[in-house]
């Protein structure tokens, strides 16, 4: 996770490029698709052991890795690495200890 978004947040036009072409390429749509369910699969095992509270979804882990990258995105090369302070907070949201429901 911290390497998808170190990629995102260093490569911005590229990720606000691929976030356009997305909705009209079937291509990139369904290679989307491939990683939510890669996502889906891998957050299904670390729920089961665990290690991820259980309300947690694929969705959730692909929306917020995005999440992460872009909060920075306004500081620009003001605050490379500020991103590993937000991906410190996601995961300790995630942790299944003292979670609250989700609406």
């Amino acid at each position: 996770m911290a390497d998808t978004i170190e990629s995102q947040a260093a490569d911005r036009s590229f990720c606000q490029a691929v976030s356009l072409r997305k909705r009209q390429d079937a291509r990139l749509r369904a290679a989307s698709d491939r990683l939510v369910a890669a996502a889906q699969e891998l957050t299904a095992r670390a729920v089961a052991a665990g290690a991820v509270r259980d309300d947690v979804t694929g969705h959730d882990i692909v929306l917020l890795t995005n999440a992460v990258a872009q909060a920075t995105s306004p500081l620009g090369d003001a605050a490379p690495g500020l991103w590993r302070r937000y991906l410190g907070l996601v995961f300790d949201g995630l942790r299944p200890q003292a979670a609250h429901p989700l609406p």
